[in-house]
């Protein structure tokens, strides 16, 4: 049996480099704490979560995670708030069914003029297969469910830190 043992592989070609299926090729990340406020039903982009990625091979699987604090709130005796956040690769939503109008829901007794305002820590991954080496723009973006919500906020007033990630697995 022998045993090869190396410091430092250097491929000989650029773009020709050693890739195992299942292991991560390229990882790009963002960590912020820039607060993002939307109070209409329109999808808006999330100040922070986005990423121009360049994959390193056609073949590959992008692998995007999307970490962040929200928080829906409503008003007065109202009795429920909500919102929903997508991922969005190269201008086409990857995880968003517009029969759904929220992913996050909160409900209460609103009887004492308080109405729902839940604070909490959401965390969304999809996965895309790269197709092409160009350059993409992947981003998160959020909206309201629907009226009474008043708004969701991503990291509300700069207090909490949210992070966007995408991965490339060599398939």
């Amino acid at each position: 049996m022998s045993i090869l043992k190396v410091d430092t592989i250097n491929e000989k070609t650029s773009g020709n480099g050693v890739q195992i299926a299942g292991h991560v090729i390229q990882r790009v990340s963002t960590k912020f704490s820039t607060e993002t406020i939307n109070s209409t039903q329109s999808f808006a982009d999330i100040s922070g979560a986005s990423i121009t990625f360049t994959p390193k091979s056609a073949s590959s699987l992008l692998y995007i995670t999307f970490n962040w604090s929200m928080n829906a709130y409503t008003s007065g005796t109202n009795t429920n708030a909500g919102g929903i956040v997508r991922i969005i690769h190269d201008g086409s939503a990857l995880d968003y069914n517009a029969a759904g109008n929220y992913e996050w829901y909160f409900q209460n007794d609103a009887g004492a003029g308080v109405g729902p305002n839940q604070y909490a820590r959401q965390v969304k991954i999809a996965t895309v297969a790269a197709s092409n080496t160009n350059a993409r723009v992947i981003k998160a973006q959020g909206r309201i469910y629907a009226s009474p919500t008043v708004a969701i906020r991503i990291n509300q007033a700069g207090y909490y830190t949210s992070y966007f990630m995408v991965e490339e697995i060599a398939q």
